[in-house]
């Protein structure tokens, strides 16, 4: 059973990897040919965990979740998360060009950024990566689901950012067994880098 799910969480990782290929290059192909590379962004950010989510059988993953006993622990997070937002988005000019020129798309860009961006992201990395390898070393789990949650920003400052973040959500889910706590931490996350 543990070597099955392994192999599933292997599975999953080869089909992103090979879906952002692909869509890097379809992407660049359409931006030359002259469509806006902000549309391109929204219509690309969902497709990977969208095609993903369809393609597992999500009832082979589930477990039994219980409520954590300290619940003071997401308050704790959210903090973190915060103090880290500040000082990845103050030193990134990056991120700040990416962000104004997401302004001029507000109706697409902000619930992309601030809902749809947390909920694909968490039901992939958290609900199912992570959830998937916890059944070996749960340390390890959390850093590798960190890991691959930053390396999708692809941007040394997002990657650091990502990783740190995927790392307190990973605890998060961990603890509390709950992907909704996971969620929200990522909303707040993404709502305070906008």
């Amino acid at each position: 059973m543990k070597s099955n799910r392994y192999w599933e969480s292997i599975e999953i990782i080869l089909k992103l990897i090979i879906y952002i290929i692909l869509t890097f290059f379809l992407k660049c192909y359409l931006y030359s040919i002259g469509i806006n590379k902000y549309i391109l962004f929204y219509v690309f950010y969902a497709l990977p965990y969208l095609l993903i989510i369809l393609d597992i059988n999500l009832k082979s993953i589930k477990r039994e979740i219980k409520l954590y006993k300290n619940q003071n622990l997401i308050e704790i997070l959210i903090l973190i998360v915060i103090i880290t937002n500040f000082f990845i988005k103050k030193n990134n000019k990056e991120i700040e060009q990416i962000l104004l020129e997401g302004y001029k798309y507000p109706y697409t860009f902000i619930p992309t950024i601030t809902l749809l961006a947390p909920f694909c992201e968490e039901i992939l990395f958290r609900g199912i990566i992570l959830n998937v390898l916890l059944n070996n070393n749960q340390y390890l789990a959390i850093l590798f689901s960190s890991f691959l949650f930053g390396f999708i920003h692809m941007n040394t400052l997002q990657f650091i950012n990502g990783f740190i973040i995927g790392n307190i959500i990973g605890v998060s889910l961990v603890t509390t067994f709950s992907i909704k706590k996971c969620i929200i931490i990522h909303i707040i996350n993404n709502i305070i880098a906008i």
